[in-house]
């Protein structure tokens, strides 16, 4: 992983958004910059790693339906998003009971967060 976010990162032409999170979800045919992981710690590491500046939004998957006990690690992706100059959008969990409605609170509570399901996302 820390190969593919190497990469994403020296390249000067960086698109304008970035996928973050469990690889599943990206089809990598369809989606250009995506930095795959199912851990939501390791998702949270990389995303304090991203260089910001050429990033005008990112998607995120948590990782969290990996690991429905880890919501709180998800939570804080979600506040640390929120604490970055860059819109995002997380994907809604369908897997963990009562998870989804943490999540979407705390996307809520970020003026620059989006909650959407997955087939929302335009391709």
């Amino acid at each position: 992983m820390k190969a593919i976010l190497l990469a994403l990162l020296s390249t000067q032409a960086l698109a304008n958004t970035v996928y973050v999170g469990d690889y599943s979800l990206y089809d990598s045919n369809t989606f250009n910059n995506v930095i795959v992981d199912r851990n939501p710690r390791n998702i949270l590491s990389t995303l304090k790693n991203l260089d910001y500046s050429n990033i005008d939004q990112v998607i995120l998957s948590t990782g969290v339906s990996n690991s429905c006990s880890s919501y709180k690690i998800a939570e804080e992706q979600i506040k640390y998003l929120g604490s970055q100059n860059v819109k995002f959008i997380v994907i809604k969990n369908n897997s963990c009971m009562g998870v989804d409605s943490v999540l979407r609170r705390s996307c809520n509570a970020q003026k620059n967060c989006t909650y959407k399901e997955l087939s929302e996302l335009e391709r």
